[in-house]
């Protein structure tokens, strides 16, 4: 029989030479890979536990047993820039960081050309418990995203605040109250209903734009130090008592008057003074 030569027999016995593309965060195995044109990649474990360290790109010796188990024998040192082959304890990281759950699902990776964390939770979801001490999140930017929706609830308050110093807007919100500050306060909407109790309103200036206003209520009292009033036509209806104190009247009409009662009483202390071009009596 004819002796084989050596890339025969490297192939026959499941020798080949393959590129680390990942390595796991628990650094038991990698991802290699062989001829661009082979099939996918696959993981294979040290031969030797501990005995070497590779980076992504390494060019490695494997071998692959009966049950088609596939070992790292060895790197090979002209795979390296200057040859060197890698010590034992040499720190060298990967380059991509993958932690893998034991059905082969991603749980943790980390992209070093991006600097991009990312944590993977399963159909289970993710709870983060501290029984006695804070849980605190702490970022540039935090944001939330819920596709069914987003739960905040707290036994005594919940605070939400933006900026600081006396430029602050802060919402807070207890059982008994909720306190809601900024400097400039806007709220829009196609429609708002409120109800309660009782309503109080302290504003030194408020200046409202309504198209129309409707007021059902029981008793209104107004209380100010001057009124003025503006309107090209104001018509008031009373089926009781319309009653004015004051201590001077002014009326001023630029048309005409028109008073019709089915009693009329004019009573002063002192003189009553009628002037007109024509007075008719009767």
């Amino acid at each position: 029989m004819n002796k084989l030569d050596w890339k025969e027999q490297d192939t026959r016995a499941g020798f080949a030479t393959m590129q680390v593309l990942k390595i796991d965060a628990a650094r038991s195995g990698v991802q290699v890979r062989g001829k661009p044109d082979d099939e996918g990649p696959e993981w294979a474990t040290w031969a030797i536990p501990g005995a070497m360290t590779v980076a992504k790109g390494d060019r490695v010796l494997t071998c692959q047993d009966d049950d088609g188990n596939r070992f790292v024998l060895g790197v090979i040192p002209s795979a390296r820039p200057g040859g060197r082959c890698p010590c034992v304890g040499e720190p060298t990281m990967p380059d991509d960081l993958v932690v893998r759950a034991p059905d082969g699902s991603v749980l943790f990776e980390y992209d070093p050309r991006t600097r991009v964390s990312r944590i993977h939770v399963g159909e289970g979801g993710v709870e983060i418990v501290s029984k006695n001490g804070p849980v605190r999140l702490a970022g540039r930017s935090l944001s939330l995203r819920g596709t069914e929706g987003i739960e905040i609830s707290s036994d005594q308050a919940v605070r939400l605040q933006a900026g600081k110093d006396e430029v602050e807007g802060s919402l807070e919100i207890r059982p008994e109250k909720i306190d809601l500050r900024a400097g400039h306060l806007r709220v829009s909407g196609e429609s708002a209903f409120v109800s309660m109790r009782s309503l109080l309103v302290n504003a030194r200036t408020c200046l409202s734009r309504i198209g129309v206003v409707r007021c059902v209520a029981e008793r209104v009292e107004t209380t100010a130090k001057e009124i003025v009033e503006k309107a090209t036509n104001v018509f008031r209806r009373a089926e009781g008592l319309t009653r004015h104190q004051t201590g001077r009247w002014h009326v001023v009409i630029k048309s005409s008057w028109f008073v019709k009662s089915r009693k009329t009483y004019l009573k002063s202390e002192k003189d009553i003074k009628l002037n007109g071009d024509k007075i008719h009596l009767g």
